[in-house]
């Protein structure tokens, strides 16, 4: 008598198990492929799931195995390298491979809906043999970059191209896809998000007209099902999209390229916390394809990556346009008159530039009118009762918002806590920025770019479109503008208040301060016109701002690296942060405390565990929260303490009413 065949199936929950099911009936050996789907019965229902494995070994008891009902597809529709890749990810990221596939695919794939294929020959043909020639002419750097990216097409290589705002890191991107569709293949290019690279899209679509495909989670299942399926049997040659897009099935993938890559936006922050430019990176290994990381402020890992020799340096240093320099300057606000939130020097700037007819940028970010109501009688702030936050106040809604919970409070008539004085807006917004500039310029068109003001991909483009005529405007944003926004007569930036990145408790957040510094910077100065960059400070004599400004980007990444290095911190040593969050402070406390004692208990512990301690922001909708940071020298001994410390608390039983998380390679302490 044969062996019954079993099939090991992930289920689409947050389950560590693969389930075991007899194969369906009526089918042979070669029906039971890794990467299709099945129909199984599962808590007497039918339920969708993906085989991973089979085998005639039984590991339980024939009786409480139950027979699968059929197969959905006939190939997998999540193929080999794919799967390697999202094995390796719930290995690397310990998170349960069924949650991590769901995440793989859209909700109609993971529901038992067929993939829609068009007319494929025809498209393969034309994206082939019709293939688009680049109209402008790339200069000596961007010839060369292009040239090294294309010799290793068939070979896994990590390439670091590093250009300053307007070298034209795109054209070198368009140039090697080029070169791709040429050969027959596809390119997957990683965007931090969709609705702030708008120009990137177009020059994309002017080249490749209906061969760009994009997808981000913004999309209806609908279009995200049928996107999926065009990339799936090869009807799109260019993938562009955000972090999920990288799960996309794509049978000729041939080149990734992650834009922006140092951007906090590639991390995915709940659920299943992977590290989108990370994965890229070893996906383009399991394909054995090249990769290319572009931006103009590499993340220190990427610094350090290039300084050991792992990856390969690509420079832009020159911008592909003509264009006149820019220059620095400082505005010491212990020495100014500040008017909502500008001083008087940044004010008379943008009345020179003004006059000149030209745009300008102020970049703050931090939207509503003010970040905190003070009583100047006793010194009290409004804070949200559900949170550790103090409340936003917001003057076009005459209310207070928590900007965590979302909750809104009536502005008090006085102070609740003396009785006896009303409250005052502390600090400026980028409400207050646009309520003050209306009274100082009052004929001058003004525009705001926050999440108060653009709410849709719609309002976005309009806004864009209002920008882009070049005539004189007072442009005020949050890091929705700090790149990939092209705009010619933009000759002015102000930074309004740079000094609460510098004193963040967040170790990285330095690191992210000056690359948001360069990256609005190179908003000005893009085309003829020279561009000025002042920036308000309260603290203008910091080495590390001074380094900034004085040199470049790639002596202040050095001595940042030098710094993380003494300290014994990432990238030099490898970090997980595990999250707990409760009603109760002491179920949270309790929880991480006895996994920090499960830690120690190793017979070699891992080098540093800090906490538990309370998050930076310690209440959030009245739910306590507490993490525990472990740093380590070695990664793999972090893994294989991490695989044992999950295993510990599955034994465990928990609190009801506590979550708890795990985050390997952290980006954030929040």
């Amino acid at each position: 008598m044969k062996d019954p065949i079993i099939i090991k199936v992930a289920l689409f929950n947050p389950l560590f198990t693969l389930f075991d099911y007899f194969a369906p009936e009526n089918t042979s050996l070669s029906d039971h492929k890794a990467g299709i789907r099945v129909l199984v019965p599962f808590r007497n229902q039918e339920t969708v799931g993906i085989v991973i494995t089979t085998t005639t070994e039984i590991s339980i008891e024939l009786t409480r195995i139950k027979k699968a009902f059929r197969y959905l597809d006939v190939e997998p529709v999540i193929y080999d390298p794919l799967m390697k890749l999202l094995t390796f990810a719930s290995d690397y990221y310990h998170h349960p491979l069924g949650d991590v596939i769901a995440h793989a695919m859209p909700k109609m794939i993971r529901e038992g809906k067929p993939l829609h294929q068009e007319v494929l020959a025809k498209i393969l043909v034309q994206n082939k043999d019709n293939c688009p020639i680049l109209s402008k002419k790339l200069n000596a750097e961007q010839e060369k970059a292009k040239n090294e990216i294309i010799a290793y097409l068939k070979h896994f290589k990590i390439f670091a191209l590093q250009g300053i705002t307007g070298s034209g890191k795109t054209e070198v991107y368009i140039s090697v896809i080029i070169e791709v569709i040429k050969q027959g293949g596809q390119a997957l290019v990683l965007v931090p998000e969709i609705g702030l690279t708008p120009q990137t899209l177009n020059r994309f679509e002017q080249v490749f007209g209906k061969n760009v495909l994009i997808y981000h989670s913004g999309l209806t299942e609908k279009t995200k099902l049928n996107n999926y399926s065009k990339a799936y049997f090869r009807e799109k040659s260019i993938i562009i999209g955000t972090r999920s897009s990288l799960f996309l099935s794509m049978p000729n993938l041939s080149i990734i390229i992650v834009d922006e890559e140092q951007d906090s936006s590639y991390k995915q922050q709940e659920g299943f916390r992977y590290h989108a430019r990370d994965l890229a990176v070893k996906y383009a290994n399991i394909l054995n394809i090249p990769i290319v990381l572009g931006s103009a402020t590499p993340s220190l890992e990427t610094y350090k990556h290039l300084q050991t020799g792992h990856y390969q340096k690509l420079s832009l240093s020159k911008r592909a346009i003509h264009h006149q320099k820019t220059f620095y300057n400082l505005i010491d606000l212990r020495n100014e008159k500040i008017i909502h939130g500008l001083s008087e020097s940044l004010i008379e700037k943008m009345a020179e530039h003004l006059a000149k007819e030209k745009q300008i940028l102020l970049f703050r970010n931090r939207r509503g009118f003010a970040p905190v109501m003070m009583c100047f009688q006793c010194g009290h702030h409004m804070e949200c009762e559900q949170c550790s936050s103090y409340l936003v106040y917001h003057q076009n809604l005459n209310k207070m918002l928590c900007h965590h919970c979302l909750r809104q409070f009536v502005l008090p008539p006085y102070c609740p806590k003396c009785m006896q004085c009303q409250m005052m807006p502390v600090g400026a917004g980028t409400e207050r920025l646009e309520y003050g500039l209306s009274e100082i310029f009052p004929e001058i068109p003004i525009i705001r770019f926050d999440k108060d003001t653009v709410r849709s991909s719609k309002q976005l483009e309009d806004k864009l479109n209002l920008i882009s005529t070049g005539q004189k405007q007072i442009i005020i944003g949050t890091q929705i503008l700090a790149k990939g926004h092209d705009l010619p007569n933009l000759t002015l930036v102000g930074i309004v208040d740079l000094d609460v990145g510098f004193l963040s408790i967040d170790y990285r957040s330095i690191e992210k301060t000056g690359q948001l510094l360069l990256q609005v910077a190179g908003r000005a100065g893009r085309h003829e016109s020279s561009g000025e960059v002042w920036i308000q400070t309260r603290m203008p004599n910091h080495p590390l701002l001074q380094l900034l400004l004085q040199q470049d980007y790639d002596e202040f990444a050095k001595e940042i690296l030098k710094q993380r290095e003494v300290a014994k911190l990432p990238p030099f040593y490898f970090a997980a942060l595990i999250r707990a969050e409760s009603l109760k402070y002491e179920d949270a406390n309790n929880f991480l405390q006895d996994l920090k004692n499960f830690f120690q208990s190793f017979e070699k512990p891992i080098k540093e565990i800090l906490g538990p301690v309370n998050a930076i922001i310690e209440k959030k909708s009245g739910r306590h929260r507490l993490q525990l940071m472990l740093i380590s020298e070695h990664r793999s001994s972090l893994h294989w303490q991490l695989n044992q410390a999950v295993e510990h608390i599955r034994q465990k039983k928990i609190p009801s009413k506590l979550r708890w998380s795990l985050d390997v390679d952290p980006v954030d302490l929040y």
